[in-house]
């Protein structure tokens, strides 16, 4: 084997086999002992198997990843993913379905530019699919201030003046006058 014992590929080879047998290795509880194996042909035909089916691993940033994460490692259920793949094919991952359609909460949050922690405040109060997406309904009016002859929505006076729409906002309840809220 040589110079290959040292690649990107053959550690992730060499990775997969302790996580499934090592039982000593500090993710064998994740793997192993949930009954994760590797397949016959892998292990019997070693690296030489592996890389033919896999081909070599992209880059550093990609890693061994399992399509389903109950099912062993085999050709049929391995892919080079990166980091966002990786991490949106979890078990700990909640799944949202919306018109047969079914997203990570994470991708959801990304596809429809939810912040993530509001979209999860939503799942966990308990709320229906649509107003966990927040599907169908018309987004919150904007405040519009005019100032100086110009109208802006308080976000672009807080880009313009270099201040949060929440201190502007929180000067505006407080009855500040315009000139001073800006200041």
């Amino acid at each position: 084997m040589g110079g290959v014992t040292r690649t990107l590929t053959h550690n992730s080879f060499r990775g997969m086999k302790e996580r499934c047998y090592g039982i000593n290795h500090k993710s064998y509880h994740l793997y192993g002992a949930r009954g994760i194996k590797v397949c016959p042909q892998w292990l019997d035909g070693g690296y030489t198997s592996f890389l033919r089916d896999m081909g070599p691993r992209p880059s550093a940033e990609y890693s061994l990843d399992r399509i389903d994460n109950n099912g062993d490692y085999t050709p049929e259920n391995c892919r080079w993913a990166n980091r966002y793949t990786q991490g949106n094919n979890t078990r700990a991952n909640i799944t949202l379905t919306y018109q047969g359609k079914t997203l990570t909460a994470t991708t959801w949050a990304r596809k429809l530019g939810i912040p993530y922690p509001t979209l999860m405040d939503r799942i966990y109060s308990g709320k229906n699919i649509e107003d966990i997406l927040h599907i169908g309904k018309p987004a919150a009016p904007q405040r519009l201030i005019t100032y100086k002859g110009v109208t802006q929505t308080v976000a672009q006076w807080g880009r313009t003046f270099g201040l949060s729409r929440k201190l502007i906002n929180a000067r505006i309840r407080r009855g500040w006058k315009l000139e001073d809220i800006f200041s």
